[in-house]
């Protein structure tokens, strides 16, 4: 089972004052075209059972029900509010799966592909007084890989990735989640 998991924190400093905000996340729903509550940390999959849409995934066979979610990128978004864009400004991610775009009131402040390292970002020239929005674009390891997985001449052996592509080899996320 693939999981697209972020957990983030928004660290605002100044000088030798430090204040951490958790921030609260929606996924927007690719299918449906619908935002879904998250929370502080979660994945697609948790959203979509506690929104009821899919059941307990250890149960029967009920992980089949889960497997469409792969092939579907994801977009999770939060906002926070900022009275002073002078103050650096940090945004932290601990844990932020794989493939991820992120965006802060529309322009891209970076990038990830590295499911083992944290991320920050300083932000403090790109906030706005107001609302500022942060977006993840999360592109699924099974649509970044499609297209360089045909041309691979030698493919690497993935006994753990049941998928249709087995592109577990070429992806640094746990392998537990294939």
């Amino acid at each position: 089972m693939r999981f697209l998991v972020v957990l983030m924190v928004l660290i605002l400093s100044n000088n030798a004052v430090a204040k951490e905000t958790v921030l609260t996340w929606e996924i927007f729903h690719p299918i449906k075209k619908v935002w879904i509550n998250l929370g502080s940390k979660g994945s697609v999959q948790e959203a979509l059972m506690v929104s009821g849409e899919l059941p307990d995934p250890f149960y029967g066979t009920n992980e089949k029900l889960f497997q469409w979610i792969e092939n579907h990128d994801w977009i999770f978004r939060t906002s926070y509010i900022c009275e002073n864009p002078s103050v650096k400004t940090n945004l932290h991610f601990p844990n932020i799966d794989t493939y991820a775009t992120i965006y802060l009131n529309d322009e891209k402040i970076g990038k990830s592909e590295n499911a083992f390292r944290p991320y920050d970002f300083r932000v403090s020239d790109k906030q706005k007084v107001g609302i500022n929005w942060i977006e993840v674009h999360f592109v699924s390891p099974v649509n970044y890989h499609k297209e360089s997985f045909k041309k691979l001449k030698t493919k690497l052996p993935a006994p753990n990735d049941i998928g249709g592509i087995a592109i577990a080899p070429y992806t640094r996320k746990p392998q537990y989640q294939f």
